[in-house]
Order: structure tokens, then C-alpha cells, then sequence
């Protein structure tokens, strides 16, 4: 929704809202919890039970009102979620051929399949495709140096 220029997320009555969330619900291993701030998980079936109370505690104790990207199914919290796709890596999209003709439907399809437990739920809010994709320090530059002239991401 655009409000006086400005873009706000909207619940599904249409309230425009502002998302204050936890970047990643994901429960952790049972060697990682913080016994303070997670329930033990155990199972699927458990984790289940468990989840809608660890999202509520969250959004009624803490504040938040989303999860993050590397969180569970949004179903799965009872929060509003953006699911990290991470479209870039599962597309082959980089360290491979970038500029490739084949590289956007590649894509495309991949993010077809990616969104598919995701439709229709009130829950998701929107798609995190990539993260931190590792152009820095220029080791994506020295690698596509070294790559043969049938590379098209090289030929620019």
C-alpha cells in the first residue's frame, strides 16, 4: 500500500502495520538453545505445538510482530515471515555464469518451485531471495578473471 509516497506493509484487512521482527525463529539445534528464550523442540509434531507459543511469547513479551528470513514457516510461528529463497545460490546463479542466456530461467523456475509452500498463506509478507552474496574483498572478480572466454559473465 502507498500512503503519501510512502510504502507500508498491510495486513490482510488492509491496516497498514510496521514490521518490528526477530531476524531468525528457527528453534536451533538443542546444543544451541538459550534456555531462557527457547522451548526444547524436539520433533516436528512437538516443534509444532510448541512454535505457536514461542511466536506468541515473542510478539506479546518482546514486542515483535515478524520473523525473519531464516525463520520456520510462517505457519509453523503464527508470525508474519519473508522467506529466505536463497535464489542466487539454488539457480546457480553465482560462482557459476551470471550473465549466461539460460541464467533467468533458471531463476524464474527455481522461484516458481521456491514459492509454492508459500502461496496463499496470510502469513508471508513477501520473498528474501539472497543474502550477502560475496562480492567483497573481490574474490568474484579474481575467480571470473580465471575463467575461459566461453564464459559470458567474463566477456564484458
Amino acid at each position: 500500500m502507498v500512503d503519501e509516497g510512502v510504502f507500508w506493509l498491510v495486513t490482510p484487512c488492509g491496516q497498514r502495520f510496521f514490521s518490528l521482527g526477530i531476524n531468525a525463529m528457527e528453534g536451533g539445534e538443542p546444543s544451541r538453545l538459550d534456555k531462557d528464550a527457547w522451548l526444547p523442540l524436539g520433533n516436528l509434531l512437538s516443534r509444532s505445538r510448541c512454535l505457536g507459543s514461542v511466536g506468541t511469547r515473542a510478539g506479546l513479551v518482546l514486542g515483535f510482530n515478524t520473523a525473519g528470513g531464516w525463520s520456520l514457516h510462517p505457519i509453523m510461528l503464527q508470525l508474519p515471515v519473508m522467506p529466505y529463497l536463497e535464489l542466487g545460490r539454488g539457480s546457480r546463479f553465482h560462482w557459476f555464469d551470471p550473465l549466461h542466456p539460460a541464467t533467468g530461467e533458471r531463476m524464474r523456475e527455481l522461484a516458481r518451485q521456491l514459492v509454492v509452500p508459500y502461496k496463499g498463506n496470510p502469513f508471508r509478507i513477501g520473498y528474501f531471495t539472497d543474502n550477502e552474496v560475496g562480492w567483497w574483498n573481490g574474490p568474484l572478480f579474481t575467480y571470473y578473471l580465471k575463467q575461459p572466454a566461453t564464459n559470458y559473465t567474463n566477456n564484458i
